[in-house]
């Protein structure tokens, strides 16, 4: 067993018996991450079912808005950005500013809602790069 499965093997025992839900935001309460900026949608609805105390979330009208807010919060307080979008539009609408903040080279974490909730169409499309051509889209699993 590679030394990276063995991490990732103890990882899932030590948060084993709570649901992804449970473990994301016990990951991101470790990592210092209490403060989410969004806009959420009904897929991302039931994260924030009894949404913890000691957690903050900032609520943004537009995804492109959120990414900037958690941008100029991860430099003013030189801690790592937490970013919750809604699906794959809102991560479109979200992308001028996660390049920007890329380039700023913020510390940020950003988490989208499932896009085949919404609609199988909008699943994004796994890319393969090698090193001599440009990055295409993989269209069966085997490629």
């Amino acid at each position: 067993m590679s030394h990276s499965a063995s991490n990732k093997q103890q990882a899932l025992h030590m948060h084993s018996g709570g649901t992804v839900r449970d473990v994301t935001l016990s990951l991101l309460r470790q990592a210092g991450m209490t403060t989410i900026f969004g806009n959420p949608g009904s897929t991302e609805l039931p994260f924030f079912s009894e949404f913890p105390g000691d957690f903050r979330y900032v609520l943004g009208l537009q995804e492109s808005v959120v990414v900037g807010m958690a941008d100029g919060f991860a430099q003013a307080t030189r801690n790592p950005a937490m970013v919750n979008l809604h699906s794959a539009a809102g991560v479109g609408h979200a992308l001028g500013n996660i390049f920007t903040a890329f380039k700023n080279q913020t510390p940020a974490c950003h988490h989208r809602g499932p896009a085949s909730a919404v609609d199988p169409a909008l699943r994004a499309i796994p890319i393969r790069r090698t090193r001599n051509r440009i990055p295409a889209p993989i269209h069966h699993m085997g490629d």
